[in-house]
């Protein structure tokens, strides 16, 4: 199968079943589900939006053939439930036909209906882990560092301290956050504003994390470096791996693998790269402790403040979990906020 297929497959999907119109082209749609599930067992999901078109094919197919009718509909509200959960979306399209797929699952005899739920429930995890084993035979063995980025793989991981799944594209991010002289770099050849802190030689270290810069600076550093801010999904996949680590390198604390626990005002940031024990899953280092770091997302309680992650030097070891963030205003300078950025792996 190509992309050319799954896209022409998912442009009729929309346009026959969801948008209403007519579609552009005539397909087999029975070989269409055929070539929608196996693209799924290979492919790892990398957006909510990838599954619904699979669950609504599956509704409409269930009342062609009477025998299938039953399964075809438990799959179809096994997937639809899904995305409903993965994306928090209220969609017409795919809270109707769930609606309609439970309705008639529901009104089969109690131990029939249980049956159908669970062989769809086990038949889509069939699906998904297919594809997760596919991606991971496919990833190359150990962390993949190129120009001062580690790759990470597409497909899920688990988010938040509920260990929600989540996905993401394959992407690149920065080893460490962004130095001074990295930075320095920036500034000498634009002419842009120093940090806060430089003029009064303070927090200036070449090999230590740039801080006092605002979400602005970041963002400008970024696209002057043909990158990126993470968002919290990316920042928080990198950190965590795909399990869900409570710190980059597991779920228990270790002193001593981070900077933490500073007294403010000593400027005891400490250098990137010092704990390559504490290094992520896929290889990122200094995602705990050291500083905090903004992210391109916006805080869900507050859209005027950006989301910063991972703990800093001056926080006790209650902030540098990797299932918590804080949030700031994108205007705001301190001495424990800096960043790092990404780069979305080109298909």
């Amino acid at each position: 199968m190509t992309d050319d297929q799954i896209k022409t497959i998912r442009e009729y999907v929309f346009e026959k079943f969801v948008d209403g119109s007519h579609p552009s082209s005539s397909i087999d749609e029975s070989a269409a589900l055929s070539v929608l599930e196996a693209h799924h067992r290979k492919v790892p999901i990398a957006h909510d939006g990838d599954t619904y078109y699979l669950g609504i094919l599956y509704f409409e197919l269930a009342f062609e053939d009477e025998t299938k009718q039953a399964d075809y509909q438990a799959r179809a509200k096994v997937i639809l439930d899904e995305y409903r959960k993965r994306s928090g979306e209220e969609w017409d399209a795919v809270d109707d036909r769930a609606d309609d797929a439970g309705s008639s699952i529901d009104a089969l005899p109690a131990a029939e209906r249980t049956a159908r739920i669970a062989a769809a429930e086990a038949w889509w995890k069939g699906v998904l882990d297919s594809a997760t084993a596919t991606a991971r035979a496919e990833e190359p063995k150990g962390p993949v560092v190129q120009d001062g980025m580690v790759l990470v793989p597409a497909g899920p991981f688990l988010s938040g301290v509920g260990k929600s799944p989540r996905e993401t594209k394959a992407f690149w991010i920065d080893l460490h956050p962004v130095t001074n002289a990295e930075y320095r770099k920036f500034v000498d050849a634009t002419g842009y504003r120093d940090p806060k802190f430089w003029p009064e030689g303070r927090f200036r270290a070449p090999d230590e994390p740039v801080v006092g810069v605002s979400w602005y600076d970041a963002f400008k550093y970024a696209a002057f470096v043909g990158k990126s801010l993470p968002t919290k999904d990316q920042w928080e996949k990198a950190a965590r791996g795909r399990n869900g680590r409570v710190y980059p390198w597991g779920d228990e604390f270790v002193p001593g693998r981070c900077e933490y626990g500073g007294v403010d005002g000593s400027d005891a940031i400490g250098r990137v790269g010092q704990h390559p024990d504490a290094a992520s899953e896929f290889g990122v280092q200094d995602m705990s402790g050291s500083v905090w770091e903004w992210t391109d997302s916006p805080d869900p309680n507050d859209s005027e403040q950006k989301i910063i992650c991972g703990g800093s030097w001056v926080d006790d070891e209650s902030f540098l979990r990797c299932d918590e963030h804080l949030a700031a205003y994108p205007k705001d300078k301190y001495d424990n906020i800096g960043f790092r950025c990404v780069r979305l792996v080109k298909e």
